[in-house]
């Protein structure tokens, strides 16, 4: 109800909104206002596009009342701040993922909103089961084990109790199955990665000597 302490860009509009006060020991009501004219022209239009000032008058306290329903999510009541509404004061990001009145789905992330979240690749790590094993052996030589680096961390930190998430697409096939099923037991969620139905699962083919070194041969899929 008082047009004071308001701080923005632009010299007029800063002064005349910081240097504006109400009339002393006197309530102010809806007509002490100033008149729309003497506002400078960018706080005329910034008011225009917030509803305070609807069709080059100021809002009546109705309007000023349906523009503040539009705003806010969990409905409006003069007398008090309804119970059970969502407490726009202290909405975070992360709440409109799992709360429900924002429109957010709490069984999609076990652990809570995501406190880091990992993009990139998503792949199956084909290891050789043993040092003799080449590129172009039979399946049954390979051992899979679902992987790539950003998935790899957000297992790491969830099991560490931090929520975390993956982003990233996958196949929609069968390793495509087993990376969701891999995050799906780490508790991460799998509403942030996608499945594409024309590129097969990233595979990386990694071999390794008699002492154990690794090195990768190869790689079939999209990354």
């Amino acid at each position: 109800r008082r047009v004071m302490g308001l701080r923005m860009q632009g010299g007029d509009s800063t002064e005349w909104l910081t240097s504006y006060k109400p009339p002393k020991e006197q309530e102010l009501d809806w007509d002490n206002r100033p008149p729309v004219a003497d506002l400078p022209e960018d706080t005329r239009v910034l008011y225009e596009d917030t509803g305070i000032i609807v069709d080059g008058e100021w809002a009546t306290k109705e309007q000023l009342q349906e523009t503040v329903k539009e705003w806010l999510p969990g409905g409006w009541e003069d007398s008090a701040w309804p119970l059970g509404s969502v407490d726009i004061g202290h909405i975070e990001g992360g709440d409109r993922l799992v709360d429900e009145r924002l429109g957010g789905d709490p069984s999609a992330y076990p652990m809570g909103p995501p406190q880091v979240v990992t993009y990139g690749e998503a792949l199956i790590d084909q290891i050789a089961t043993d040092e003799t094993v080449k590129l172009g052996d039979k399946a049954d030589k390979w051992a899979p084990y679902p992987g790539g680096a950003p998935v790899n961390v957000a297992c790491a930190l969830a099991k560490l109790g931090t929520p975390a998430a993956f982003v990233g697409s996958v196949g929609a096939d069968a390793d495509g199955d087993s990376i969701l099923g891999a995050l799906e037991a780490c508790k991460l969620p799998t509403v942030c990665v996608q499945r594409d139905k024309e590129r097969q699962t990233r595979n990386v083919y990694v071999t390794r000597d008699e002492l154990g070194e690794r090195e990768f041969a190869g790689f079939s899929g999209a990354n």
